[in-house]
């Protein structure tokens, strides 16, 4: 009795290490980041969260990302931003809150969307709203 108690341990422990030394391929190919900026009394102001693209010896804006097409800035879904207070945004007043950030490149110039609902549906109306200015 003795020995099996003994083993059982050891046994579980190299099975353990064993387990542990296994490689894993990455299993997000455009890893997630996020940035946050504070205030000077270090309270939040900014959240965002976004995916980068690799670029992987690909032309990105013109081709992959084509020029003049609403684009959802970041890989795998939309960049999300929250503001923790209101902010100016290129002299328009923004309430404080999260948006999802879309992008329309340009070659000469970017349009920056930032859109408060997080459906598709709502971002066509900006978008087409742009369109006819």
């Amino acid at each position: 009795m003795k020995l099996l108690n003994l083993c059982f341990p050891l046994v579980l422990m190299l099975t353990t290490v064993s387990l542990s030394a296994q490689d894993f391929k990455d299993l997000d190919k455009s890893p997630m980041d996020a940035v946050i900026t504070r205030n000077q009394d270090n309270s939040p102001l900014t959240r965002i969260i976004y995916s980068r693209p690799k670029k992987k010896n690909r032309v990105i804006f013109g081709d992959l990302v084509p020029y003049g097409k609403i684009w959802r800035t970041g890989a795998n879904e939309a960049t999300e931003i929250t503001f923790y207070e209101d902010v100016l945004f290129n002299s328009e007043k923004v309430k404080a809150g999260t948006y999802t950030l879309y992008t329309i490149p340009n070659k000469e110039n970017w349009v920056v969307i930032i859109n408060k609902g997080s459906s598709l549906i709502q971002l066509l109306y900006v978008y087409l709203d742009y369109e006819h200015r």
